[in-house]
């Protein structure tokens, strides 16, 4: 799986898989994580905000939708209908160590920002310009800030194991 593995760069294609094993999904600019396949619906453009790169925990980023339309957040709605990118349309993403156990403890990485690289299914978080989190309940998306960090992760992976930057020595 290394292609999978290596580390996702502004202007890979990517699909963002919730705890319930269903992908988030795009139509008629409504999100909704309703189904477990890897289709056009479920794929994104990872916009960097500081250009081309490899993606880093603390990176601010952009989704873009097959529908040539942002993933934004106003207020606690989560959609995908415009086609600029201003802060609604920004999240910061940060990269969550899971360790299971008894119970599952998660570690969010915000004093590793620099060394910490996004790869191919790794777990991770995105918050929105409003402070919340992207979650999922059942197969709802929103960022009302509501919800475990369970409903909170999101595995990121590669569309097809493609990547538009290269896999470097350590990924």
């Amino acid at each position: 799986q290394l292609h999978l593995r290596g580390s996702i760069s502004d202007g890979d294609e990517v699909l963002l898989r919730a705890h319930t094993g269903n992908y988030i999904s795009v139509d008629a600019g409504e999100l909704f994580a309703k189904w477990d396949h890897k289709g056009t619906w479920e794929t994104f453009i990872v916009e960097r905000e500081r250009g081309p790169g490899v993606l880093h925990a603390g990176d601010s980023i952009s989704l873009l939708a097959h529908t040539g339309r942002y993933v934004s957040v106003n207020h606690s709605a989560i959609f995908a209908l415009w086609s600029h990118c201003y802060s609604w349309e920004r999240f910061v993403v940060e990269k969550v160590h899971i360790t299971r156990g008894d119970m599952t403890v998660y570690e969010h990485y915000r004093y590793e920002i620099s060394s910490q690289r996004i790869h191919g299914i790794d777990s991770i978080t995105l918050t929105a310009h409003t402070g919340a989190m992207i979650a999922v309940h059942g197969s709802q998306v929103d960022a009302s800030g509501m919800g475990t960090y369970e409903q909170q992760t999101l595995t990121i992976e590669r569309k097809n194991g493609v990547a538009g930057g290269s896999i470097s020595d350590g990924d």
